[in-house]
């Protein structure tokens, strides 16, 4: 299901430069901050099979921008302490490639991804870049609702304004009404 938005996989090298390209650090400095932090902190190397340092590939639109996905990676980075540190897009088959840093600085652990924090970090490049569902998105919708009202507290408000002057039924407002309600509250984690 979260594959349909981006996929990880580890990496070992930088990302290959195209047209479209941005980059904050190398693949070989970065690399040897991450293990030398993980020394620091733990008192040895990591192991050979961990994978602090992945590249996420997911499709966009014809309309995206590297400016977008540097946009994007700081929200990742905020919300989930992925730091990205290169990105590219290929126009050939409009696929983006970004290069995280999947260690915790702090305690030398790598960051570790649940299902509904890999879901929701779909869901935030979707919203984000403004990019088609795929198909089973429809699973989602309370993950897409949590977006929106941590974007903006006040949107279920505003639309329940614009829903007054439609001229909607009374049972059709109702209904309309008790859903964004129910919606916003479940956001607040008022209700499940």
């Amino acid at each position: 299901m979260f594959d349909d938005v981006i996929k990880f996989a580890p990496c070992e090298h930088d990302l290959e430069k195209k047209p479209e390209y941005w980059q904050s650090d190398t693949f070989k400095k970065r690399n040897h901050a991450v293990l030398e932090s993980i020394k620091k902190v733990t008192g040895y190397y990591p192991t050979k099979n961990r994978q602090p340092i992945r590249v996420g590939v997911f499709q966009v639109a014809d309309k995206t921008t590297i400016d977008e996905l540097v946009g994007l990676s700081r929200k990742l980075k905020d919300w989930f302490k992925l730091d990205c540190f290169q990105a590219s897009i290929d126009r050939v088959t409009n696929t983006a490639q970004m290069l995280f840093d999947f260690n915790e600085y702090d305690t030398g652990k790598s960051v570790h991804l649940n299902q509904s924090q890999q879901i929701v970090i779909g869901v935030t490049i979707l919203r984000y870049l403004d990019l088609p569902r795929p198909k089973g998105a429809e699973l989602w919708r309370r993950y897409f609702l949590a977006g929106q009202y941590a974007d903006d507290p006040e949107s279920f408000k505003k639309v329940l304004q614009k829903l007054k002057y439609k001229g909607f039924c009374k049972q059709d407002y109702t209904l309309l009404c008790d859903s964004l309600l129910h919606s916003m509250y479940m956001c607040q984690g008022l209700v499940k």
